[in-house]
């Protein structure tokens, strides 16, 4: 089974260094890291499962962002969402490298692990580290489009409902 491998390293100011690597499956984009044995009762799905969860309590124990998060946890819990650290994400095609905060640089770490985790309601398609200009252009294009498809839509209904009827 062929997996695409994806490199956080985080590089804190005192020279703390934590590198975490994940698996995902090459085909479906699962995340394949291991799930540690001792679980805390916070991934539990009945802790404080989402509104819209759709996971059964009688048939899944626990919260499959959660159980993903708990090792970054424990790596990353000495960090304050302020402080200034550096970031690098490695794939097999891309580098990315960005002096950050921890927050965001942490933020794109998990924003990762819940869309690959199996959670029914995240999305695969998620962008390492985006800058503010990025997600504007995105955002924008992506309303574009939908407002394109709309237009186009509407003037089609006008052709098909206008007659020759004066």
């Amino acid at each position: 089974m062929e997996t695409i491998n994806i490199r956080y390293h985080f590089k804190m100011k005192d020279g703390k260094e934590e590198i975490i690597d994940l698996r995902l499956h090459e085909k479906t984009l699962d995340l394949m890291n291991d799930i540690p044995e001792n679980l805390p009762s916070w991934t539990k799905i009945n802790f404080h499962q989402c509104p819209h969860c759709p996971l059964d309590i009688q048939k899944y124990t626990y919260c499959p962002i959660a159980v993903h998060l708990v090792k970054i946890n424990e790596l990353l819990k000495s960090l304050l969402s302020y402080d200034e650290i550096h970031v690098d994400i490695m794939t097999p095609q891309r580098h990315v490298s960005r002096e950050t905060s921890a927050q965001k640089g942490v933020s794109s770490l998990m924003g990762l692990i819940m869309a690959t985790s199996g959670c029914p309601h995240m999305n695969p398609w998620h962008v390492f580290i985006c800058h503010y200009q990025a997600w504007k252009r995105r955002s924008t294009g992506q309303h574009l489009c939908i407002s394109s498809r709309s237009i186009s839509s509407r003037k089609r209904e006008r052709r098909l409902t206008w007659s020759s009827k004066g």
